[in-house]
Order: structure tokens, then sequence, then C-alpha cells
């Protein structure tokens, strides 16, 4: 804080005790390294923001208070808030301590510290490790594998045992991050290897460290940059974006986190999606009108007039029916989140990613987020400003009748062009740009439908619709374990080195996946007072 109030007084020139405009706006475009310039058009939203009283010169508590938003700027976009929680020890409850022949071979480790208290344990294959930032509930650094043609990567570390929504998370992100690595996508990103544990036993394997490709930046990098972003720039991230998504939604993945600093970009505009943290599976085949309808039909009675409440993180992920998905409606970051998640939703499909990539497409545009708004409830303001009210029609895709209430409440509103609000725009990007961005996820387009669109057309080939085989999501269902991630991992590490030599045999696997107990001939009274799977115990259905 001491650096900024010097920054304010240093560009003070008459020493009056405010900023003229002229005067704030070459502060804001000195501020950052070389790499990291704000783009102009990120000054003038700033400016907008910040002279609260209209007086027409900034003072320093204005600039202070605005000053606190853009070091938080990047935190905000990079990771989905959660309030941590307290629950049970997942490792407590660990079949894997019960076995002790199961013990990891020693492997040559060193300690490689990272600043800010974190120390990675890797292999000493990874050179010259550097932290770069952090995911939803991990730390990343980039390394050199010396084993790997000295290419650079990137490696996280994970440690869900304290919370089991994390724990089931991170059990999400192993499992698609493998399947793209057996199921290879040019805009997806894949795991390339899980770090074998260090020497010890298995069930005392606490952090584990997932392999990738390192990309050279993300989206919300280069558009805050002052890097030119021309049409056909944006058209080719839009492009990677969108079969990307098909991939994954044909895998039958919904990303429910689209945003800027989760797409992946090289030097050569190659884009990948990353971060799959809060992904989930869909049961299939979900279309955004099956959605919608259902929701329609699963609207409750009128309750009393209140505005919604901005949705709390619940765990009801696996309550699914068999039209229908009933789904935690606090995904994606707010900036990026569809009206019917901001009303609260519980049955949504894929459809809340292609409105998040037309907020992408926005961005690209307009070099600013298109809604970035303080809470849930201007984020609707936000939205019906711009599509103008929603029509009957649009709020039957809202299940909650008090969100509903509280749009029909808003002022009413004609909708505004977007070629007025980009206005240097390509015609062809503006329409598809509105055909995202509609009110009713029955009516936005699919990524299969938006890969056909005509501003596109210089990028049709027969491999923008091809698609993957469905993402085996084996742990849904079952008692959550910390068991489960550590045989995921093991299984991670078999794919890359199949002849590493702890394995587990297949029906002591079994007995833990599905929450059995399993006896050995050889160890009978292991388990005081558990049942054997082949006495009186009902066979378990496949």
């Amino acid at each position: 804080m001491a650096a900024a109030r010097e920054w304010y007084l240093r560009y003070d020139a008459d020493g009056d005790g405010v900023l003229t405009t002229a005067e704030y706006r070459q502060l804001l475009q000195a501020m950052g390294s070389e790499e990291e310039k704000l783009h102009p058009q990120y000054v003038d939203h700033i400016l907008e923001q910040t002279d609260s009283n209209r007086d027409g010169v900034i003072s320093l508590a204005e600039f202070m208070t605005v000053y606190d938003q853009l070091c938080s700027f990047d935190r905000v976009l990079r990771a989905p808030r959660r309030p941590p929680r307290k629950c049970e020890d997942l490792t407590a409850a660990s079949r894997l301590k019960l076995r002790p022949a199961l013990v990891c071979p020693a492997r040559p480790f060193r300690a490689a510290p990272l600043g800010g208290g974190v120390e990675f344990a890797l292999e000493e294959r990874y050179e010259q490790p550097e932290r770069i930032g952090e995911g939803a509930y991990g730390v990343i650094c980039s390394a050199t594998d010396a084993q790997g043609g000295r290419a650079e990567v990137a490696i996280k570390r994970v440690r869900p045992t304290e919370d089991a929504m994390l724990l089931r998370c991170c059990l999400r992100e192993l499992t698609i991050l493998r399947h793209f690595r057996a199921h290879a996508h040019p805009n997806l990103l894949a795991l390339q290897r899980v770090v074998p544990p260090p020497e010890g036993h298995l069930s005392s394997w606490r952090h584990l460290y997932l392999v990738t490709e390192l990309m050279d930046t993300d989206l919300h990098q280069l558009i805050k940059s002052e890097q030119e972003l021309s049409d056909e720039h944006c058209k080719f991230f839009v492009w990677q974006l969108l079969r990307g998504l098909h991939a994954l939604h044909s895998a039958g993945i919904v990303h429910r986190d689209i945003k800027p600093s989760n797409l992946l970009v090289n030097a050569n505009c190659d884009l990948k999606i990353g971060d799959f943290g809060i992904s989930r599976s869909f049961r299939s085949p979900l279309t955004p009108t099956a959605v919608a309808l259902e929701a329609a039909r699963s609207r409750g009675p009128e309750a009393a007039d209140a505005p919604p409440a901005e949705p709390e993180p619940t765990e009801a992920y696996a309550d699914m029916s068999s039209d229908g998905q009933l789904l935690t409606s606090y995904a994606v970051t707010r900036w990026y989140r569809p009206p019917e998640l901001l009303c609260g939703n519980r049955r949504y499909g894929p459809s809340i990613d292609l409105w998040s990539t037309g907020c992408v497409l926005g961005e690209l545009l307009g070099r600013k987020p298109v809604f970035a708004e303080k809470d849930h409830m201007c984020m609707l303001r936000a939205i019906t400003k711009q599509l103008g009210s929603p029509s009957e029609a649009d709020l039957s895709s809202i299940e909650d009748a008090r969100a509903a209430r509280f749009l029909r409440q808003l002022p009413a509103a004609a909708p505004r062009a977007w070629s007025g609000r980009y206005p240097s725009a390509s015609s062809e990007s503006i329409d598809l740009l509105g055909m995202l961005l509609a009110f009713d996820p029955a009516k936005r387009l699919t990524a299969a439908s938006a890969l056909r669109h005509e501003w596109l057309h210089d990028h049709a080939c027969d491999d923008n619709w091809a698609t993957l085989p469905r993402c085996p999501f084996d742990f849904e269902g079952q008692t959550l374990n910390v068991d489960l991630l550590l045989l995921a991992g093991l299984d991670a590490i078999h794919d890359v080195e199949p002849d590493y030599p702890l394995r587990l045999p297949e029906m002591l696997r079994f007995g833990i996946m599905h929450d059995r107990t399993m006896y050995p001939a050889s160890e009978p009274e292991e388990e005081e007072g558990g049942e054997d799977l082949f006495g009186s115990q009902e066979w378990p259905s496949s």
C-alpha cells in the first residue's frame, strides 16, 4: 500500500492532493511490468469506475479503493470461491492402511522450495522448478523435464484430503486429465503423468503431483495486455474454444468454469481448455431444450416477494434424474455465469459453457469483461439492460419463482445492439455473440452448431466435429474416501510406467472401490466385525 501511495503522489504534478483524469490515466498506464501493462480499454474501464462522486478529479482514497480491486483482480478471475468447510477426516477410514504390504519403492527425490512456505518433493528429473500460480485447490510450478527431451512442463500439487468437496473435485480432474491422455484432443489439456509417491506405505501418499504441458500464458493475460487482437485472432481463439467444448461435451463432461484465465495459450496462438477442477459429468443426452423444459416443470409454488439469494455452495452434485440433473448452482465465476445459474437453477447442461464462451468472445472484442458486476442481482440487471427484458418464454427456464418475480419487476428494457457496444467488430462476430449470449439456454447455440457459424467458415474441417469416448467416472456414487484418489493416482502411474512394481490385487481393489471387506485366505480375522463378500452379503449390482 505504501508503494501505491508513492505512485499517487508522484503523478500529482501540482501537489494539490488530487489527480486530474489525465494524471490518473498516466498513473494507470505506468502500472505493472512491461509484460503486464494494462490495455488502454482496461484503463478506460477503470477510469469509469474510479471517480465515485463525478467531480472530475480522483482523490487518494478513491485511488486506494481501485488499487485494492486491481490487486485482487487476477485472484478473483483465477479461482472459484469456496469457503473452507470442516468435515470428517477422509483418511481415517482408509482400507489401504490395513494392508502392510502396500509399500511404494524408493525413488530419487529432492526438495524444491518455491517460496511462500511451499516446498515440492519432486523427482530429480524435474529441474529448475519455479512457482507460477495457484489453481482452485493446488499450487502450480513450471519445470524442465530432463528425461522428456528437456521439455517445459507444468506440475500441479494437490492435497485434497481435508475437504470432501475438494476430494471429489480432485478425483474428477484427475479422471478427466487421464481421459484426455488416452484420447488426445488439440484443444484440451491432458495429463502427461503423475509423479510416483515417495518411499513408504501407499496410504501415507499425501501430495499428488500432476504433470501437464506448460503453456506460455492464458487468454486473460493476453486480453489485458497491449497485444493487438485482430478479427482473425479473435476468430482463431473462439474456433479452438468451441472445438474443445464440442469434444468435451461429447465425452459427457460440462466444464462449468470457462473464463479467459482457464484458456491456456501458446506463442503461436494454440489454445487449450484447462483447469477441470469443478467440471463434472452429465447424463446423456441432455440438450439445452431438455434442460429448459425440465426447469419449467420443476418450478415450485409462488413464494414471498424477495429477490433470489446468491446460491450457496452445496454438495448435491450426484442427485440426478433420468431426464434432468440436480446440480450445484455454484459453478462458473460470476462474471461468466449465465442467467439460469445466477437465478439458482439446479438443472442445467452444457449450455452454461456456451454462455461463458459468449462472455469470452465479448471480452476479446472489447478488451474488458462483458458483465463485471459486484453481485448476482447486479449481474442480472446488467444482463437484462443489454439483452432486454426476458419474455415469459425466457422466464420459463428459471426454476426459482422468486428469481422469476425479481426479473419481472426490473424496469422494462429494450434489447441493445451488440454492434453499438463493439463498433469495430465484424458483423459476423457480433452475430455469433448474440447467438451465444441468449437468456434462454434453449435458444443458445450448441458448440457443434456454433462451429458451423459463417464467421468460422474459414476454419471449417471434418475434425471440428470429432467426438471423444464418454469419460468414465467410476467413483461417482461410491462412499467418499481418500483411497479412491490414491487408487486413481496409482492407475495414472501405471498408464505411463506399466512396470511400476506396486500393484493391488483386483479383488482388494474391488473391495475398496465398492466399500466391501475383502479377506485374503491368510488373514481371516484382519478386520473384526466385517462381512465377507462371499458370505451373507448380497452380490453388488454390476
